[in-house]
């Protein structure tokens, strides 16, 4: 996927991105990979990915050819994938990794970013029930959060899990 979170990018450059905690968000992915503990996390690029929740795939990750969102009526490119899941359903962390980063936007409410290795981060959007904060490590399996209401883009969607890889 693309090396940088580009729902974020896109937010934040419509001004819709605000900070949803007191940490510092500014730290890069090396600052962030280089732990306190001296704990690394292996994900390498190459292994597989636990699922982050059961559910269909109800838009695909899709950067070369653009696809419908019903709620916004418009063909775009998705540069995640969106999981059909119903309000509550647990979200789980796909690796070992340490929460780096959590922020609300109007489109994808709710994201979390997991690093789960060297230059590898994943995201969660329209989560809600956070159950860790940033800097807080997880093993792959934790429950980091449960499924939200969508939000005004994807209602006809209806609730799912945003997620992309930055890998």
């Amino acid at each position: 996927m693309e090396s940088s979170n580009n729902s974020e990018t896109e937010d934040a450059a419509d001004g819709d991105a605000t900070e949803n905690n007191t940490k510092n968000n500014s730290t890069t992915e090396s600052e962030a990979a280089d732990d306190t503990t001296g704990e690394t996390y292996a994900y390498n690029g190459k292994d597989k990915l636990i699922w982050p929740l059961v559910g269909n795939i109800i838009l695909p990750y899709s950067m070369d050819t653009t696809i419908y969102y019903t709620t916004l009526d418009q063909y775009a490119c998705n540069d995640g994938i969106l999981i059909s899941a119903k309000k509550g359903s647990q979200v789980k962390a796909v690796a070992d990794g340490r929460i780096v980063n959590i922020y609300e936007s109007d489109k994808y409410g709710c994201t979390v970013t997991l690093l789960i290795g060297t230059y590898y981060e994943v995201y969660y959007s329209q989560v809600e029930n956070l159950q860790y904060e940033i800097g807080d490590e997880v093993e792959a399996g934790d429950v980091i959060a449960t499924v939200a209401e969508p939000t005004r883009s994807f209602t006809l969607e209806g609730p799912h899990l945003f997620f992309q890889d930055d890998l």
